[in-house]
């Protein structure tokens, strides 16, 4: 309601697929139900999602007569004439020849037709703006859960720059990046989709069917899906990877998430580089100066700089040799003690080490990375 009122279209198509969704705990004798499984027979398809206390979710494809249902002309499915009794018999005769039987009652049920549209616009007149469901819609199958994500993530890219806006740190033209950001997104997700959807419907390959489709496909596009872009390597190794660092203030290992905190603020990783010598301090002086000058610039110096930046020193493993040399880096560099680490082995020397070599950075050399407030 809130979108129409705004007059903000929806523009794509709704399909023709149609899936119903049940959750049940299973008596089975299916061996992989905990693994996700894919089961595309020549009845349909079928996917399996373990959750909590031994239950699954299952979705079924539909082809609309095997439940006798019909569509609307709004292209909403009519659910009268489905049940989950309906639905758990297709999702057997998909599954056969394996015993597939519900223990209690079916905890919760759907059916639903795939709709794969995007908002014409986030933003009315930049003065309300929407997120999630309500910007983009896709398959619940595109990405394996990215629907939640991709709302999350419009949320938290959203709330940043509103602060920044309210603030006074921003003007607001930063509120248009919102839509310029997250509609790229949105637009990949979908375009995924729809190749995912049409071999999720797709019939298997036989020899009497050889545009079917082949075991290998689905996990294959899959994967390729998820293979980062040249341009979001550092983006994933920052978020998805084992960031151990050593604090240097008292040789604790450390999670770089947990010095991160999503509180607005935007973090500056500076990677100071191996610092062994009175003129590597020298240099990292000379950057201290020029970055707290950019800061400052930046709040038009109506505020200290740490209300709107958090700074990251991650030096390299020569600033643990002697007690205290940390605190022989600029102070900007280490606004507070938890606020520098070290690129090196704990005192067990299982955790941490290795991040300038995994981010591609040369320690003779040292780089520094502006993160946003969050790691979209």
């Amino acid at each position: 309601m809130v979108r129409k009122s705004l007059g903000i279209l929806m523009e794509g198509e709704q399909t023709d697929s149609v899936w119903g969704v049940i959750d049940v705990r299973l008596d089975t004798d299916f061996p992989d139900t905990r693994a996700k499984p894919i089961v595309n027979s020549n009845t349909g398809t079928c996917f399996l999602i373990p959750r909590e206390d031994d239950k699954d979710r299952i979705y079924i494809n539909l082809d609309g007569t095997n439940v006798g249902l019909s569509t609307a002309t709004n292209g909403r499915v009519d659910k009268t004439a489905a049940s989950p009794e309906k639905l758990l018999a297709v999702a057997q005769e998909i599954m056969k020849p394996f015993k597939v039987k519900q223990v209690g009652e079916c905890e919760w049920w759907t059916v639903y037709s795939v709709g794969q549209r995007i908002a014409s616009s986030y933003s009315a007149r930049g003065r309300v703006f929407i997120v999630g469901d309500a910007c983009h819609t896709h398959s619940p199958k595109a990405g394996l859960g990215q629907g939640m994500n991709a709302s999350m993530g419009d949320s938290h890219n959203l709330a940043w720059k509103l602060a920044y806006v309210l603030r006074g740190w921003a003007g607001l033209s930063l509120l248009k990046t919102y839509e310029s950001e997250r509609r790229k997104f949105a637009q990949d997700l979908i375009a995924f989709d729809k190749i995912w959807a049409e071999l999720f419907t797709g019939k298997p390959r036989t020899e009497e069917n050889q545009d079917g489709v082949t075991h290998e496909e689905l996990p294959q596009t899959l994967s390729a899906a998820s293979r980062p872009t040249s341009e979001s390597i550092i983006k994933l190794q920052l978020s998805q990877m084992p960031n151990i660092n050593i604090w240097a203030a008292d040789g604790r290992p450390v999670e770089i998430h947990d010095v991160l905190p999503s509180d607005t603020r935007i973090g500056i990783l500076v990677f100071t580089g191996d610092v062994a010598t009175p003129k590597d301090f020298e240099k990292l002086e000379e950057l201290s100066d020029k970055l707290q000058n950019v800061l400052a610039t930046f709040l038009q110096n109506t505020k200290p700089w740490t209300e709107a930046f958090r700074v990251i020193s991650i030096a390299g493993p020569s600033l643990r040799k002697v007690d205290g040399t940390h605190l022989a880096l600029p102070s900007s560099l280490r606004s507070h003690w938890s606020s520098v680490l070290v690129d090196d082995l704990d005192t067990k020397g299982k955790q941490g080490g290795d991040r300038y070599t995994n981010y591609g950075i040369v320690q003779s050399a040292g780089a520094w990375i502006r993160m946003a407030s969050s790691l979209q």
